[in-house]
C-alpha cells in the first residue's frame, strides 16, 4: 500500500474489530486478517469525513482478505455506505 490509513480511524475501527471478534469467537489468525483487510481499505480514503462504498472493497478479493468481515466491520463503524457487495467478492 502506498498510503497508511490515518491513526484515528484505524484506532476506531480496532474497537470495531474487536467486538466482532469476541462475538464472532474468532481466533487470532482470523482478527489479524480482518485488521489487516480493514486498514487496507481505510487507506483508501482520501479526504476527512469519507466513507468506503462495497465498489471500494472488490481490491480485497485478490489480497485473500475475509472481505465480508472486512465489510461488516466496516459497516458496524459507520465507514461503509451499502450493503451490498459486489458480485465478484460476494
Amino acid at each position: 500500500m502506498a498510503r497508511r490509513a490515518d491513526p484515528d480511524l484505524a484506532a476506531l475501527a480496532e474497537q470495531f474489530i474487536r467486538q466482532h471478534a469476541a462475538r464472532c469467537g474468532w481466533h487470532r489468525r482470523m482478527t489479524w486478517r480482518v485488521r489487516t483487510g480493514v486498514n487496507a481499505a481505510l487507506s483508501l480514503l482520501a479526504v476527512p469525513g469519507a466513507v468506503l462504498t462495497p465498489a471500494d472493497l472488490v481490491f480485497l478479493a485478490r489480497t485473500n482478505q475475509p472481505q465480508h468481515h472486512v465489510a461488516a466491520v466496516l459497516a458496524t463503524a459507520g465507514l461503509l455506505e451499502g450493503d451490498r457487495l459486489p458480485g465478484a467478492i460476494a
